[in-house]
C-alpha cells in the first residue's frame, strides 16, 4: 500500500509541475537569470556605442547646423535671423591685453604704496605734534617739570605776546585739542587707503 500511495504521489507531481513551472518562471526576476546565465530580456534592449557611432552622430549634428545655417526659407547666405557676423579684427580689438593689464596693475599699486607711505607720515607727524605740545602744557603747569625745547616761532611769541601762564596754559590745551583731532583724522585716512588696495 505504502509502495502505491508513494508512486501515486510522484505520478501526481509530474502532472501537475509543468503548470506551475511556467508560473515560477514568469516570476522569476532579471537578477535571477544573470545569475543563472541565462540571457535576460533587458540585455537584448542595451546599445553600446562605439566611437565610429559617435563620429555619425556628430556628422548628423553638424550636418543640421549647417542647414539651418541656410536661414529658414533654406537659401544659401542667409543668415539666421539674430545672428551677426562678427569681423575678426573687432574680436582682436576687444580681447584684454594681458602686458597692459599688468602694467596698469603695477602702477596702481605704486600709487598705493606712495599714498599708504604718506598717510603713515603723516600719523607719525600728528603724534609727534601732540607729545611736543603735551610736555609744553606740563611745563606750563608743573614748573619742576623740565622746560621743553621750543621753536624760534614759539620763542618769539612767547616774548611779544605778553602772555601769562595761566593764558599759554588755556592756549596750549587749546592747541593739544587740535592735534589729536588731527591725529584721529590722520589715522582715518591711513584706514582708508589701507582699505583701498589695488
Amino acid at each position: 500500500m505504502r509502495v502505491f500511495v508513494g508512486l501515486s504521489v510522484v505520478i501526481l507531481l509530474v502532472a501537475v509541475t509543468p503548470p506551475f513551472a511556467e508560473e515560477a518562471e514568469k516570476k522569476r526576476g532579471p537578477y535571477d537569470r544573470v545569475a543563472s546565465g541565462e540571457p535576460s530580456a533587458t540585455d537584448e534592449k542595451v546599445k553600446v556605442y562605439t566611437n565610429a557611432d559617435l563620429a555619425k552622430l556628430t556628422g548628423i549634428v553638424e550636418e543640421a547646423d549647417a542647414k539651418s545655417a541656410k536661414g529658414e526659407a533654406g537659401e544659401p547666405g542667409t543668415p539666421k535671423p539674430g545672428a551677426e557676423k562678427v569681423d575678426p579684427a573687432k574680436q582682436d580689438a576687444e580681447k584684454p591685453d594681458p602686458l597692459a593689464w599688468l602694467q596698469k596693475r603695477q602702477a596702481a599699486q605704486q600709487e598705493h604704496s606712495v599714498a599708504l607711505a604718506a598717510a603713515e607720515a603723516a600719523v607719525v607727524a600728528a603724534r609727534q605734534r601732540v607729545t611736543d605740545l603735551e610736555k609744553q602744557l606740563l611745563a606750563t603747569r608743573n614748573p619742576f617739570s623740565a622746560r621743553p625745547t621750543l621753536s624760534d616761532e614759539e620763542k618769539e611769541k612767547r616774548r611779544t605776546s605778553g602772555e601769562t601762564a595761566a593764558q599759554r596754559n588755556k592756549r596750549n590745551q587749546e592747541s593739544l585739542d587740535q592735534a589729536r583731532e588731527a591725529v584721529k583724522a590722520a589715522e582715518a585716512e591711513l584706514t582708508r587707503v589701507r582699505a583701498a588696495r589695488p
